[in-house]
């Protein structure tokens, strides 16, 4: 017979192995399994092959968690013009070394606008779903601009919190919708409208997720919860794909928000979420879709409200309103509790963390201008 000492002691021991085996089950994954998940997709154009294009590729390949692949989107009609920078065609200048990187795959498409970016792999996945491919509807998309340096931890921050939450959209900047449904604040609303990752204590539900700093998507998030995935084309069941539409709207001028009401329609909510470390740099130079908006007599405001409001129903249903500061604060200026998620304002993190933030984020940006400038940064 064992002994009661001997007893206690396997006692001790099954315990400790069911401890470790649910301390590893609860820990987040690490970057060896998070890496070679996601397809990151983004739009470019021939304007941005020297500047912002070859700067947001380097820091996608940099990833703590490397990509699947990364996507780059241009339209048909600059086939030529990067082909010949490709084959290093006589008279035309070679291709940054960071576009040849073997993650990047070069593709030509319709050009739809600034949903360029996630059109066309939201079709292709789904067209691999037609074709057997079970996995392709839940297939992790980061859809990003071509216009930023990416923080390092973005692939790793979206794939892990949406292993948690596999039916809701994530991201690293965003924004709530007014009640209105009119586009923008004045300037001292501002820092409390538009919201990012980096300055983020807690996760924040809003209407709006914003490409420039990049976020999380799956197809199924775009198909009615009930549909029969028998169903074949399953893209025609996808609204955010219904490119007429799309096309013969101001929607095709600002994709976000395209974006937003599609997953709205569906009844898929969207949060930004904290982002350890250093944020992502907007690294503009060139301002194509700028001109675009000129040349059809839009404005970025007038496009924008005019997108909200095709979605007003979807929105409506949310009751998921900004709230301005005079909304929140009483009579006295204090702010009352939230009640509903509705009511929750951004918990940010500390001053002093936030100023080491934003500190890292200006030395960066020096040393990518100064890179822009010739200046070997490595």
């Amino acid at each position: 017979m064992l002994s009661t000492r001997r007893i206690f002691l396997i006692i001790i021991c099954v315990a400790l192995f069911f401890l470790v085996h649910v301390a590893r089950s609860w820990s987040s994954p690490s970057y060896e399994e998070l890496s070679g998940r996601a397809i990151i997709s983004l739009a470019s154009s021939h304007h941005r092959l020297d500047n912002e294009l070859p700067v947001a590729i380097r820091s996608l390949t940099r990833q703590a968690a490397s990509p699947r692949e990364i996507r780059v989107y241009f339209p048909e009609s600059d086939k030529a013009a990067v082909q010949a920078r490709l084959s290093s065609t006589p008279g035309s200048e070679p291709l940054s070394a960071w576009l040849l990187h073997h993650l990047v795959k070069m593709h030509f498409v319709q050009d739809v606008g600034p949903a360029t970016k996630f059109v066309p792999v939201l079709t292709d996945m789904m067209d691999k779903h037609d074709a057997g491919d079970r996995d392709a509807l839940d297939q992790p998309l980061i859809i990003v601009d071509d216009d930023h340096s990416y923080s390092p931890n973005l692939v790793a921050t979206l794939l892990s919190i949406h292993d948690q939450q596999p039916f809701v959209a994530v991201g690293l900047r965003g924004w709530r919708i007014r009640s209105d449904l009119e586009w923008g604040v004045s300037w001292d609303e501002m820092d409390r409208h538009v919201q990012y990752g980096y300055r983020l204590a807690e996760p924040y539900r809003v209407g709006v997720l914003t490409a420039n700093e990049g976020y999380l998507v799956t197809p199924r998030m775009f198909l009615p919860p009930k549909t029969s995935t028998s169903y074949s084309p399953i893209s025609k069941l996808a609204p955010i794909l219904d490119i007429q539409k799309l096309m013969s709207s101001s929607a095709h001028l600002v994709d976000d928000i395209w974006m937003a009401g599609s997953l709205a329609t569906q009844g898929v909510m969207r949060y930004i979420v904290p982002l350890p470390g250093s944020p992502s740099l907007d690294v503009t130079t060139t301002h194509t879709l700028e001109k675009h908006m000129e040349s059809e007599g839009k404005s970025r405001g007038g496009a924008n409200t005019e997108t909200l409001h095709m979605f007003s129903e979807a929105f409506s249903k949310e009751k998921l309103w900004y709230r301005f500061e005079k909304d929140v604060k009483g009579a006295k200026g204090v702010v009352s509790p939230a009640t509903t998620e509705a009511e929750q304002e951004p918990v940010w993190i500390s001053t002093a963390a936030r100023l080491r933030k934003e500190v890292a984020k200006n030395i960066e940006k020096a040393k990518l201008m100064m890179a822009f400038r010739g200046i070997h940064v490595d």
